[in-house]
């Protein structure tokens, strides 16, 4: 993992990353997260600002309340999502990087949009 990244976590708490494959779909997802015992991000995005952008935002009120449960339905950036376990973390290869590669340390929750 980069020096940059480990900077932008240590500052922030968490960075998200954002990965697009061949056929133009993005996914985005936090990495940093499970240093604070929270579960990390993910969602699936058409647009790289708004994805980066709901993250974000999910992110800080995790931090602020504590986390979120699963199935909770709450908004992201003005967009109402819900929140399910993910349950496969193998795309999330920076989170399983920062957690030394294990793929069950840490969890997460997947956000879809709603509407």
């Amino acid at each position: 993992m980069g020096d940059k990244l480990l900077t932008i976590i240590d500052r922030a708490g968490w960075a998200v990353i954002v990965v697009a494959h061949d056929d133009g779909s993005r996914f985005a997802y936090t990495v940093g997260l499970t240093l604070k015992r929270l579960p990390e991000l993910c969602l699936s995005c058409p647009a790289t600002e708004q994805g980066v952008s709901m993250l974000n935002d999910l992110a800080e009120r995790q931090i602020r309340v504590g986390g979120f449960d699963p199935g909770q339905v709450t908004e992201a950036a003005g967009r109402p999502v819900r929140l399910d376990r993910c349950a496969d973390l193998e795309p999330m290869i920076l989170v399983r990087e920062l957690c030394d590669g294990s793929t069950t340390a840490p969890t997460a929750l997947a956000a879809t949009v709603l509407n």
